[in-house]
């Protein structure tokens, strides 16, 4: 039952002592909106995977460098897409903690470079374009397959250079994206619609136009290499799936290898090495895709003014984990479009696992 004299104070129109103003009523709402959708602990649960991402990329770079590879150039540039995905996983990682800077005057280095996202989208893009130069080494020891070890070198020079110069200009676009009006204030500069073009052409049409039209040329030549085989003379096959580049043949011509199980182990090889070069290609070619479908996705959506994808949203920060998540899933794409790399961890966890047995049975045997 209402107390009197709460009746009496709605009656005469006075405010009850024990029911809070309306202004009161919005600042707890928005109180309990800001505890419900504080996204610390959130953060927190994200960084595990890219850890063991980054820990994932690394081993693999391990296992590489105890695999044996018959070009240079494809070890090196196996190693160093293992780095740049670690990296990634590793910053992504980074990005989700809270940062001591804002909610102070921000150095102008550290806006342009860190707040920016700027070391970021670099490092993003020395992954796409070292994938760009992985096809491009398929490509080269496929149709140059005569004088490819002997430019080893010159290939391998050029592809880094590659790599860091494209990179470097494909990512200057990203340094206009903040300004400063206020010294120590970072404010995002209003994106317009042929900044977004080049952003779009340079971190996504331009290497995937380029890995896609690299891969078809190589698989054309394996497939022309594939029907070859009937005529009597074969070229030397000196290009499989990576894994033994420039290995010499299993048959050269058909005078030295008159059997007909000779041309379909060729034929094997040739096909078992289009299948591991496609896995790759489409594999990095569906990660970059889906990460700059998500950023135009949310772009459009921010434009509209339904998601908040300004500098240090929330948003932009799960953008940022789903990067380092892709990243982190490259080490499956590698282990299954490289065969070597497949069969050398395959050789070290049974190792591991025959040493394991034997130090068990070891125990048992001491224990009886």
């Amino acid at each position: 039952m209402q107390p009197l004299t709460d009746t009496y104070q709605i009656a005469s129109c006075m405010p009850l002592s024990n029911i809070p103003e309306p202004s009161q009523i919005m600042d707890d709402k928005e109180n309990l909106l800001t505890t419900a959708t504080k996204p610390e602990l959130l953060y927190l649960f994200m960084t595990y995977p890219l850890i063991v991402g980054s820990s994932v990329n690394l081993i693999v770079l391990i296992e590489i460098s105890f695999t044996t590879f018959g070009s240079t150039l494809t070890k090196c540039l196996l190693c160093t897409q293992s780095v740049f995905d670690s990296l990634v996983c590793i910053y992504a990682a980074y990005d989700l903690f809270p940062k001591t800077y804002e909610a102070t005057a921000v150095p102008q280095l550290v806006c342009r470079f860190i707040v920016n996202r700027y070391l970021f989208s670099f490092l993003r893009l020395l992954s796409v374009s070292n994938v760009v130069c992985l096809t491009i080494d398929k490509f080269l020891a496929v149709v140059y397959m005569q004088t490819y070890k002997s430019r080893v070198v010159f290939y391998t020079v050029g592809c880094y250079v590659f790599i860091f110069s494209y990179t470097f200009m494909a990512t200057l676009v990203r340094q206009t994206n903040v300004h400063f009006p206020i010294p120590g204030v970072c404010t995002e500069s209003q994106k317009s619609a042929i900044w977004l073009f080049v952003q779009i052409m340079g971190h996504f049409a331009v290497p995937v136009s380029l890995i896609l039209t690299f891969h078809i040329s190589a698989t054309v030549r394996l497939y022309r290499l594939r029907s070859s085989f009937g005529s009597p003379t074969v070229q030397r096959v000196n290009v499989d799936d990576g894994s033994s580049m420039n290995d010499p043949p299993t048959c050269v011509s058909k005078q030295q290898c008159p059997i007909q199980s000779c041309e379909m182990a060729e034929q094997n090889k040739l096909k078992h090495a289009t299948t591991a070069m496609s896995i790759g290609t489409f594999g990095y070619t569906t990660s970059v895709t889906t990460v700059e479908l998500i950023s135009f996705i949310l772009t459009l959506l921010a434009a509209f003014g339904i998601v908040d994808f300004t500098l240090n949203s929330q948003a932009v920060r799960y953008y940022t984990c789903c990067v380092g998540l892709l990243a982190c899933c490259h080490p499956i794409i590698l282990i299954f479009s490289v065969t070597s790399v497949r069969l050398t961890i395959i050789a070290q966890y049974s190792f591991i696992q025959d040493r394991l047995n034997g130090a068990l049975a070891k125990l048992n045997h001491s224990t009886e």
